[in-house]
């Protein structure tokens, strides 16, 4: 008597695939009065998930960056510049990281410059 048996599998299928910002860094986060620059690195990541429940890191890149219309702070491709801030009040800068697809995922991050002094004469 013989026996035949038949395995079979499933196919593994992709069934989504999730974009994230996988990092959102700056060199400095916290500026003096007198100003100064911070450089920004900004990666996304894009996992797969497949039927099988495993998951994987497939596609990496680097996220655009932007900043609010803050008086005092500009963005030059990554790195960001704080001028001299001369007003009694401290300031931010809120810098997002975006996926450079579709669907839109952000990420932020808030820089801050120190108040300047005020003086005094007699």
């Amino acid at each position: 008597t013989s026996v035949t048996i038949i395995a079979t599998q499933e196919a593994n299928e992709r069934i989504r695939t999730e974009h994230i910002i996988s990092e959102l860094s700056a060199s400095a986060i916290s500026f003096p009065a007198t100003g100064g620059t911070s450089t920004i690195t900004a990666k996304y990541s894009g996992i797969d998930y497949f039927t099988s429940g495993s998951s994987y890191a497939t596609v990496t890149g680097n996220a655009n960056i932007s900043i609010n219309s803050v008086t005092g702070f500009t963005l030059s491709g990554k790195i960001v510049t704080a001028a001299n801030n001369t007003t009694t009040s401290s300031r931010s800068v809120i810098v997002t990281a975006t996926y450079p697809g579709y669907p839109q995922v952000t990420k932020t991050l808030t820089l801050t410059q120190s108040a300047g002094a005020k003086i005094y004469e007699n």
